[in-house]
């Protein structure tokens, strides 16, 4: 990456330290500086930005520091921490599901707070922040609704496991979600949908009394029975009026209230990324219908996905081995999504 013409460019110094000193002087000469005193031993005023011994250093040094941010060396750091992070998520996630499945919906919680509040703020400043309005967004608030305020509701428990074993996890698949480690953004992503997948994996077959609550371990075997009818009502028809919910909700908000806000000021949404593309189901069927269309088409395309999915959470909710192996699958689909891009994208730049 090139900086722009008129950033500064690191040759000015001799040497890293030049610049350390003069960062430093900087930094400690904003925190402690008291305006000079005249003869008197009077504070003279405040000298003003147009003051010609007061305005060369501080937008040279500015530019510097920029440039020494988002410049080649600040992306390199920032990429190698991003890494560092990105693959220590990994092996904390498989510790903890090994060792201790029953407090894995801690450590999700604990992710979250962190991954969303980095993405809330880094997509507000990159006006992208009604992406956070999206359907993923909406299972986690259900998920984390219920790992801590409603545990023994047997309605939250087989929604959220129909949402997370359906539509969110298998968004990894449909949204090709990639395992790329340097990429926090990709991280967080990932995050989004696997993690949540993994929590209802947990919930659903290593259940403890502690966390519903119960005394014992037969009043837990007494609860059990009205959670595990998982057909097309409790894991389909039920999940599909929270969608339907979510959906009216998304509509009035996207189009309808903030549709002119939206165009006004660049904002990007799912529905403009998807509208945009040049390739996939949604572009082959939208080029062939009018764009005050293209709204209904989107959601009619994105509840049939809905459905499906809920469709094929019935048979993870019977069987520990389907619902092991189609979380793996799509574990696996987002690692070789990753290393697409590491040897096919990222190793051309």
């Amino acid at each position: 990456m090139e900086p722009p013409d008129d950033y500064w460019d690191a040759e000015d110094f001799d040497d890293n330290d030049e610049l350390e000193e003069l960062v430093l002087e900087s930094y400690l000469g904003n925190l402690i500086f008291e305006p000079p005193a005249d003869a008197r031993g009077i504070p003279s005023a405040p000298q003003t930005p147009d003051d010609p011994t007061t305005t060369p250093l501080k937008p040279r040094l500015h530019r510097r520091l920029l440039h020494k941010l988002v410049g080649p060396e600040g992306i390199l750091l920032r990429d190698k921490l991003a890494f560092v992070l990105g693959s220590t998520l990994l092996w904390v996630c498989a510790f903890t599901l090994g060792r201790t499945p029953q407090t894995f919906y801690r450590l999700y919680t604990g992710l979250g707070v962190a991954l969303m509040g980095v993405r809330y703020f880094t997509y507000r400043r990159s006006r992208r922040h009604y992406y956070l309005f999206d359907i993923c967004y909406f299972a986690n608030l259900l998920l984390v609704t219920h790992v801590w305020l409603l545990r023994r509701s047997a309605l939250l428990q087989t929604v959220t496991f129909a949402f997370n074993a359906g539509p969110v996890m298998w968004s990894i698949v449909a949204f090709r979600n990639s395992c790329v480690f340097h990429d926090l953004d990709k991280v967080t992503s990932l995050y989004l949908h696997l993690v949540p997948a993994m929590v209802s994996w947990t919930l659903r077959w290593y259940p403890t009394k502690a966390f519903y609550g119960f005394p014992s371990h037969e009043a837990l075997g007494a609860h059990r029975p009205a959670t595990s009818r998982g057909g097309v009502v409790s894991l389909v028809l039920v999940p599909a009026v929270f969608y339907t919910a979510w959906a009216v909700a998304y509509y009035l908000k996207i189009f309808v209230i903030s549709a002119s806000r939206i165009k006004e000021r660049g904002y990007q949404t799912l529905f403009g990324f998807v509208t945009t593309q040049r390739k996939g189901v949604f572009h082959a069927i939208a080029k062939r219908v009018r764009p005050s269309v293209q709204p209904a088409v989107y959601f009619a395309l994105h509840m049939l996905f809905c459905l499906t999915t809920f469709v094929i959470s019935i048979a993870a909710w019977h069987s520990y081995y389907v619902h092991t192996l189609l979380l793996l699958l799509c574990a696996s689909m987002s690692m070789w999504h990753g290393a697409q891009y590491y040897f096919e994208v990222f190793a051309g730049r």
